[in-house]
């Protein structure tokens, strides 16, 4: 009988554990804003510190659950350790440059003349400025 209880709960819809769970984050939020307290909440476990948002679902589940990635930390502590995370840092860089180098040779071969594009330094977005007069409504209809 207890294994059939068990399946049942585990068979709560989707719709309804989103609702439990937006209720449950509302009502921790109301009261920690109702005690004087943040949003924001660090906590360590095995040694690991983990900042979390609790407006932020994955967190608010961490914080709920006390449910961590252990295991995913581990081996990332030992990843780095190793030795290993600067050399992987240096290859990603690298590789993130030669992507962000043939979309910007992409834009000047491809797009009109006049268009221009920013080299942007630490981030994965390219900024893309079309010629002035260029019909961008033009374009975003002929996309759809």
């Amino acid at each position: 009988m207890i294994a059939k209880l068990d399946a049942k709960f585990l068979l709560v819809t989707t719709r309804n554990k989103l609702k439990l769970v937006k209720f449950l984050s509302l009502l921790t939020q109301a009261f920690r804003k109702l005690l004087g307290l943040k949003t924001s909440v660090i906590t360590e476990r095995k040694g690991i510190k983990w900042e979390l948002d609790l407006n932020e679902a994955i967190d608010f589940n961490i914080y709920l659950t006390a449910q961590y990635e252990v295991e995913l930390a581990r081996k990332m502590q030992e990843f780095i350790k190793a030795g290993h995370f600067e050399p992987h840092l240096r290859r990603m860089r690298m590789q993130y440059q030669r992507n962000r180098d043939a979309m910007i040779d992409w834009v000047t071969r491809y797009f009109p003349a006049g268009t221009r594009a920013s080299r942007p330094q630490g981030s994965f977005m390219l900024w893309v400025e079309l010629p002035e007069g260029f019909d961008t409504l033009k374009l975003n209809r002929a996309l759809h």
